[in-house]
């Protein structure tokens, strides 16, 4: 029997049941990855079909165990992981990867910088590449992976980079929507509370991080849905704390080593070494984030059949 299976937006098949079992044995396909095959009317995650079941040597069936699933002792090793995040762009090719990235995306400000309507469309374009490679880190340590991932496929512009793009921006939006709501009103009648419109600000940053995880995730905007955010949020409330201290604390690091290094030396020396610091710390953001679904999937049952 030959099977097909998505891997991400994309259909990969036909291949056969030995190697989709394969598959399932190293992690590349788990129970919620959508397959199917010819005897099926429409596609289904791997957990609702015959490849639950995995014959052993022996010819004895045993159900598969999800490879993103965490055990007990998984679990204890959180704060480990966050820690691990630091130094996972060193890791295999990484090094590599953040090199080409940021002579990349550095060179990119001098297509922006021409203006009109080719600077809007390069604006466009190097910001949909970087957001997509930012979903593809949350989702590939997620996955379980230790390395940095591929970059996205050019060839499917829409799929692989706009489509993450515009949910990044409709998320982003989405996370402070109620601050504009509240400076609409503000317009409009003239009332105005500092700590509504400081609390609202604090809102929107506060859940932006879950935002993201969300979307890489659920790769739709789906992972939008306020009752998915927000009850994530208290399911993993300590660890989505320490995260956010974290990533508070890159970020007051970033700004200060930005500060200093423009003071200190020449306009293009910090240009480059601002852009190296800038995206390797958003690697590492995306890591952090990667490692709070892996190390708390079975508190979000996200995708529990």
């Amino acid at each position: 029997m030959q099977w097909h299976y998505l891997d991400g937006r994309k259909t990969i098949g036909p291949i056969s049941e030995a190697e989709m079992f394969r598959l399932i044995d190293t992690g590349v396909v788990n129970k919620k990855t959508l397959v199917w095959n010819e005897s099926m009317k429409d596609w289904a995650c791997v957990g609702e079909t015959s490849l639950r079941n995995r014959p052993t040597p022996r010819g004895i069936v045993e159900p598969i165990q999800h490879p993103m699933a965490v055990d007990e002792p998984k679990r204890r090793v959180f704060f480990l992981e966050i820690a691990g995040a630091f130094i996972f762009p060193f890791k295999g090719s990484g090094p590599i990867f953040i090199v080409i990235g940021w002579l990349f995306f550095w060179s990119a400000r001098f297509a922006v910088g021409m203006g009109g309507i080719f600077g809007i469309i390069a604006f466009f374009l190097f910001a949909g590449y970087l957001c997509a490679y930012m979903l593809k880190i949350i989702a590939h340590t997620a996955a379980g992976e230790d390395e940095m991932p591929d970059w996205p496929s050019i060839g499917h512009g829409w799929e692989e980079i706009m489509y993450p793009y515009f949910m990044v921006l409709i998320g982003l939006f989405a996370c402070f929507a109620p601050l504009a709501v509240f400076s609409i009103l503000w317009w409009k009648t003239g009332f105005f509370n500092i700590y509504v419109f400081g609390g609202l600000i604090a809102l929107g940053f506060f859940v932006q991080p879950m935002v993201f995880l969300s979307l890489a995730m659920h790769e739709s905007f789906m992972g939008l849905n306020p009752g998915i955010i927000f009850i994530a949020i208290v399911k993993t409330f300590f660890a989505y704390l320490f995260v956010i201290v974290v990533l508070i604390f890159i970020l007051a690091v970033r700004t200060v080593g930005v500060a200093l290094l423009t003071e200190l030396t020449s306009p293009i020396v910090a240009s480059l070494i601002c852009y190296l610091i800038a995206f390797y710390f958003s690697v590492v953001e995306m890591r952090m984030l990667g490692v709070l679904f892996r190390c708390h999937e079975h508190k979000l049952n996200w995708f529990d059949l």
